[in-house]
């Protein structure tokens, strides 16, 4: 049995709670990811962070982070045999610096190795809270081999923090994770703008059902930091939302004589809202009335023969 198997079996036996294991498998893995990955992608991909379930990884270009994505699944297989079933869900990829020294690649002549020389001891306190969390693992009978490495993990990740953060990283605001000196002034790390960004998107989005004339100009006002990309998609998604039950109902509409006439004459009402929400949200105006030459324009002609004919 190899040892990444062997340390998999370990940690099934770890405490009692299911949620503490997951938590300790999830923090593993940013480890074992080179040997997931494969040598033919050394130093070209770095696991960054765990979110319920969801692994972040950032890949050198564009184009890789698209390769991967379509991987995802023999990816996700490889990750179940090495950590258990159910502890990453999803792998979202995408572009960005890597930190060739966690990312298992070969440092370059010239490059610029991020990894500290030295680093920094922990004090008096640090040292203390390992000592309750060694006696927590004693307590709990764990595998002394799987108290040893876990403890020492911890030990190495808490010297690495700290003598990244005397070299001038400071954790993000929400997650902890620390950012680079030249992160450019952000509080967020790329996980948490990520799930900021979508929030924004989300809510744009509940706005534009219940206001979809207004533009991005008069949405920022209800919500300052939304962007106009964050924007975009939500409109974008909304449009594609109203599309699909727009085609549904033409398409209805299209063999009405097969269906009873209060079936079709609410299906048209029905549909007239869903035109004029559609062309609100795509003018980004308020229309009182529509005509068949503007709805033929933003939707084609079938469905402004249904609503005209």
């Amino acid at each position: 049995m190899s040892g990444l198997h062997r340390l998999g079996s370990i940690i099934d036996g770890f405490l009692s709670g299911a949620g503490t294991r997951n938590k300790i498998k999830s923090y593993l893995i940013l480890d074992i990811w080179p040997q997931v990955i494969g040598s033919a992608l050394e130093g070209k991909t770095e696991a960054q962070a765990v979110k319920n379930g969801v692994l972040y990884v950032t890949c050198v270009s564009p184009p890789l982070a698209h390769q991967l994505s379509f991987m995802k699944r023999e990816l996700l297989k490889k990750i179940a045999v090495q950590v258990g079933a159910g502890v990453i869900r999803d792998i979202r990829f995408q572009a960005g610096e890597i930190d060739l020294s966690r990312a298992g690649g070969k440092i370059h002549p010239g490059a610029k190795d991020r990894a500290p020389q030295k680093l920094e001891e922990l004090n008096a306190e640090e040292t203390a809270h390992l000592d309750l969390l060694r006696q927590e693992l004693i307590e709990a009978e764990t595998d002394p081999a799987l108290e040893s490495a876990f403890l020492k993990a911890v030990t190495a990740a808490k010297r690495v923090r700290k003598t990244r953060m005397k070299e001038g990283c400071q954790p993000c605001q929400r997650c902890g994770a620390l950012l680079e000196q030249d992160s450019g002034g952000t509080s967020l790390c790329s996980v948490c703008e990520q799930t900021d960004s979508r929030k924004h998107v989300e809510e744009v989005a509940e706005q534009l059902r219940l206001t979809p004339w207004k533009s991005y100009q008069e949405l920022r006002q209800d919500h300052p930091a939304l962007t106009q990309l964050e924007y975009q998609l939500a409109r974008r998604d909304k449009l594609q939302q109203l599309s699909r039950e727009i085609n549904r109902i033409t398409n209805t509409l299209t063999y009405a004589h097969f269906q009873a006439a209060h079936t079709a004459s609410r299906e048209l009402s029905k549909l007239r809202t869903l035109v004029l929400e559609y062309v609100m949200v795509y003018d980004a105006r308020i229309y009182q009335d529509l005509t068949c030459e503007k709805v033929s324009a933003v939707l084609g002609k079938n469905t402004a023969n249904c609503l005209f004919s």
